[in-house]
This record gives structure tokens, C-alpha cells and sequence, in this order.
């Protein structure tokens, strides 16, 4: 599930009560988006990849869009902060599982190559590898080029890299010019080992919590929110 672990500027995130669309549920940390002309309120993103055009914030809560006389009032909690941080965890797919692991077939004591022969994922150059065991633990490094199920760095890592050490592995680094992520299919985690979306999800990342397949995060900075604009 994501969360705001915080704000930009600092201080308390502001929270704020919205209707849902029409025939849109959603989830608690969800990112929502307004709908358009023809909607009547905020939409939740139905798969990934769904543009969010303007979004508006992180979902603190769920509501049920009901057309029903009588029924509650759909209304969900946002955090509307244009400059909040959204942390999410990073998995492996749409359905959210948890990341894969490249295990090294090939040893290479330069520290700049890492040949992986399970490897599947085709683009991750400008992506980053990290050490998740091995004499390399922790280390994170850019990949610049990928052949096949090789990948390669410029800066090495510190120490020799052995069969059966066990790298991380992201499309998306910090600090990056690419903002378009993409979520999986609740819309409540980050899909970092596909390739990146270009429909219009945008987020920049501002830092990577990196752990293990399970337990590493993203923290996120949204480059499209509705209260940021100027015009």
C-alpha cells in the first residue's frame, strides 16, 4: 500500500473530502484524478499504465460510488499537497508480487558486469542494480548498457562479483529525467521491473529505500498535481 511519509515544504499534509466518479471505487492509497467534464468526481486508475492527466492526491480512505437513493455519500479522504511524498513498494509486476532477484551465473572480479542467465527484464540500462547478498551487500550502481542478460556499469562495484550473488534490480533511479512510473493494477504499489510507461503517469523519484525483493520502497514526488499548476 503507498503512503505520504511526508511533505517537501515540511509540515503536516492537508487532507481534504472528495465525491468518487461514477461506477469508481478505490482503494486506501490510491492515487485519484479528476475525471473530466463528463464525471462527477475524482477517478481511480483502472489499470496500469491509466494516464492520470491531474491528479489530485493520495487516498487516505475507500468509498463506494453509489447511484442509489439513500445510499452514503461517497466521499473519500485525499491528501491534496502538491508536493507530497508518496512512498510505495516496489514489486515485481501488475499483480504486485514481490520483486525478482538476478542470481550471477558468471563471476567478474572487475566489479563492472553483471551476467545474470535467468535475467528476463529487456530494457534496465539507466536502471540500478544493488546487492542483496554477496561481498557487494548494499551497494547500489546505474546500469549504462544491457546485453541480453549482461549488464553493465561504469562505476564498479567495490568488490569482486561471484556466482550466486544476488542483485536487486529497478527501471526507475532517483533524481531522474523519466517521470512516467508505472503502478500495478490496485494502483497501490510501483511495478519497478517493467518497462517504464509512457501514457502519462507522473511521478519523479526522489529516493530509493533499497532492501530486499520484499521490502524496498520508492519515494515519489507528483509532477502533474492540480494544485501545483500555475495556470
Amino acid at each position: 500500500m503507498s503512503t505520504v511519509s511526508g511533505l517537501m515544504s515540511g509540515g503536516a499534509p492537508l487532507m481534504m473530502s472528495y465525491q468518487i466518479g461514477d461506477a469508481a471505487d478505490n482503494v486506501v492509497g490510491e492515487p485519484l484524478y479528476v475525471g473530466g467534464a463528463a464525471k462527477n468526481g475524482l477517478l481511480t486508475i483502472t489499470a496500469p499504465g491509466t494516464a492520470i492527466p491531474d491528479y489530485v492526491g493520495l487516498a487516505m480512505d475507500a468509498a463506494v460510488h453509489s447511484t442509489a437513493q439513500g445510499s452514503a455519500e461517497s466521499l473519500v479522504k485525499v491528501v491534496v499537497n502538491p508536493d507530497a511524498i508518496v512512498r510505495s513498494r516496489m514489486v515485481a509486476d501488475a499483480a504486485g508480487s514481490d520483486m525478482d532477484v538476478s542470481t550471477v551465473t558468471t563471476a567478474d572480479s572487475s566489479g563492472l558486469t553483471v551476467v545474470d542467465t535467468g535475467l528476463t527484464m529487456a530494457d534496465i540500462v539507466d536502471g540500478v542494480f544493488w546487492g542483496i547478498s554477496g561481498a557487494n551487500l548494499s551497494q547500489v550502481r546505474v546500469a549504462t548498457s544491457q546485453s541480453s542478460n549482461t549488464m553493465t556499469f561504469i562505476n564498479p562495484f567495490d568488490n569482486a562479483i561471484a556466482v550466486g550473488d544476488t542483485f536487486g534490480y529497478s527501471a526507475i533511479q532517483p533524481a531522474s529525467v523519466i517521470n512516467e512510473v508505472v503502478f500495478t493494477t490496485a494502483a497501490t504499489e510501483l511495478d519497478v521491473q517493467t518497462a517504464l510507461d509512457t501514457s502519462g503517469q507522473h511521478f519523479m523519484c526522489i529516493y530509493l529505500e533499497l532492501a530486499g525483493a520484499a521490502d524496498s520502497y520508492a519515494y515519489l514526488s507528483p509532477t502533474d498535481s492540480i494544485f501545483g499548476k500555475l495556470t
